[in-house]
C-alpha cells in the first residue's frame, strides 16, 4: 500500500475510533463503569453494617431532595422551544441558584438544631443534590457529550478521593458521605462554568415565570417521587420494618450492583430524553429496547454462573450472602427496561401524567408486597417485591407505548 494512501487509511481509522470514544453512550458507559471502582472502596472499608447506614443516608437525601427540587430543570425544553435557548436559560438558572441559596440557608440553620450529625449530612446533601440534578439535567439537553464528559472526569476525581479515604479514613461513615458532597459541588461548579450557567436575572424572576415553571415542574416532581418510590421504597420499607443495618446492608450492595446493571440502559434513556427533545421521531426505541434486554439477560446468566466468585473477589467473603438477592433483582431489571427508555417519549411530551398513572399502580404493588414478604425474608423479601413491582410497571408502559404509537399506526 502507498505511504500516502496509509497514512489517509489510518487517520480515517483513528478519527472513527475517537468519534466512537467520544460518544454519548460510550462516554455514559465508561462513567457507570469507573462509578463502580469507588463502590468497591466504600464497600471494602464500610462493611456491611455501615454499608447499610451509607445507603440509608444517600436513599434519604435523593428521596428528600426529589419532594424539594420541585422538577423546575424539567420545564427547560418546553421553555426552551418557546422562548429560545438564552431566556431559557436565564429564567431557568435564576430561579435554581434562588432555590439553592434558600435550601443552602435551612441545612446551615440545621446543623445548630439538629440533634444528631447524620441527619445533618442528609441535609447538606440532599441540598447539593438538589442543585446537581438541575444543572446536570439542563447541561443533558443542551449537550449530551460534553456533560457527560464532564461527568467522566467527576468520576475519575471521586475514585482518587475514595483511595485516600480508604488508605487513611477506613470504616470513616461520615467522611465518605463528606467525599459525595464533594462531587456533587464539583460537577455543579464545572458544568456551569462550561455552560454559562451562572446566570441570574432578577427581572426575570416574577410570579407568571414561577406559576409556569411549578406547573410543569410539580407534576414531574411527583413523577420522579415515584420512580424513586419503584426503586428504593424497599430500603426504607427495610428501615421502618426494623429488619437493621445488616440486611439494609445486603440489599444495598445488591441495589447498587443492580444500579450497574442499568449502566446501557440509562445511557439510551439520556439519548432519548436529548432526540425527544429536538424532534418527535422515535422509532427507534423498539430496537433501543430490545438491544438493552439482551445485554440484560447476557449479564444475568453471567452473574448466575459467577456471582458468588465475583462478590467475594471485590468486596470480599462477607458480601456473599448478597448472592441470591443481587441475581434476584438483576432478573427484575429486564423488564424494567421498557419503563426505562419509553417514559421519557411522555414527559418531553408533557404527558407525565401518563407516566404517574401507571407508576402509581407499580409503586403499590411493591408496597404490598413489601409489607407482605419482607417480615419473613428479610432482603431476599425485598427483592422479590422489587421484582413483582418491575414486571407490572414494564409491561404497562410496554402496552400503553404500542398501543399509542405502534398499534394506532398499523391501523391507520
Amino acid at each position: 500500500m502507498p505511504p500516502e494512501k496509509f497514512r489517509r487509511n489510518f487517520e480515517r481509522d483513528m478519527n472513527k475510533l475517537k468519534h466512537f470514544l467520544m460518544s454519548p453512550i460510550v462516554l455514559r458507559v465508561l462513567t457507570v463503569g469507573l462509578n463502580f471502582v469507588s463502590n468497591i472502596l466504600i464497600n471494602r472499608s464500610l462493611g456491611l453494617e455501615l454499608k447499610g447506614q451509607y445507603t440509608t443516608i444517600i436513599n434519604y437525601a435523593h428521596f428528600i431532595q426529589l419532594f424539594l427540587n420541585l422538577g423546575i430543570c424539567y420545564a427547560y425544553p418546553l421553555l426552551r422551544n418557546e422562548k429560545g435557548d438564552e431566556i431559557a436559560k436565564d429564567s431557568i438558572m435564576t430561579v435554581i441558584w434562588n432555590q439553592t441559596v434558600g435550601f443552602l440557608a435551612l441545612s446551615l440553620i440545621l446543623i445548630f438544631l439538629a440533634p444528631s450529625l447524620k441527619i445533618i449530612l442528609i441535609a447538606l446533601l440532599s441540598t447539593v443534590i438538589i442543585c446537581n440534578n438541575q444543572v446536570v439535567f439542563i447541561a443533558l439537553i443542551d449537550n449530551i457529550q460534553k456533560r457527560n464528559l464532564f461527568l467522566l472526569t467527576s468520576t475519575i476525581l471521586f475514585i482518587f478521593l475514595n483511595v485516600l479515604a480508604f488508605l487513611f479514613f477506613p470504616g470513616s461513615l461520615y467522611v465518605v458521605v463528606s467525599l459525595m458532597i464533594i462531587k456533587y459541588v464539583y460537577e455543579i461548579i464545572i458544568l456551569s462554568k462550561s455552560y454559562s450557567y451562572f446566570r441570574f436575572k432578577r427581572t426575570l424572576l416574577t410570579t407568571e415565570l414561577l406559576k409556569k415553571l411549578l406547573k410543569i415542574g410539580i407534576p414531574t416532581a411527583v413523577l420522579a417521587v415515584l420512580i424513586s418510590c419503584n426503586y428504593n421504597i424497599d430500603i426504607f420499607m427495610l428501615n421502618w420494618m426494623g429488619s437493621g443495618d445488616r440486611q439494609v446492608g445486603i440489599y444495598g450492595v445488591a441495589y447498587s450492583l443492580a444500579n450497574m446493571l442499568w449502566i446501557l440502559p440509562d445511557a439510551f434513556k439520556e439519548l432519548i430524553y436529548h432526540k425527544t427533545a429536538q424532534d418527535n421521531n422515535h422509532k427507534f426505541v423498539l430496537k433501543y429496547i430490545a438491544v438493552n434486554i439482551v445485554f440484560c439477560i447476557c449479564i444475568c446468566v453471567g452473574f448466575g454462573i459467577l456471582g458468588k466468585f465475583f462478590l467475594k473477589l471485590i468486596y470480599g467473603e462477607p458480601y456473599v450472602v448478597a448472592y441470591q438477592v443481587t441475581l434476584t433483582l438483576f432478573i427484575g431489571i429486564i423488564p424494567m427496561v421498557a419503563f426505562k427508555l419509553i417514559h421519557p417519549i411522555y414527559i418531553n411530551k408533557g404527558k407525565s401524567y401518563i407516566v404517574i398513572f401507571l407508576l402509581l399502580i407499580a409503586v403499590g404493588a411493591n408496597i404490598i408486597s413489601s409489607w407482605v414478604l419482607i417480615p419473613r425474608h428479610g432482603a431476599f423479601g425485598a427483592a422479590i417485591a422489587s421484582v413483582i413491582s418491575y414486571m407490572i410497571c414494564g409491561t404497562l408502559f410496554f402496552l400503553k407505548y404500542y398501543y399509542d404509537y405502534c398499534a394506532r399506526r398499523k391501523s391507520k
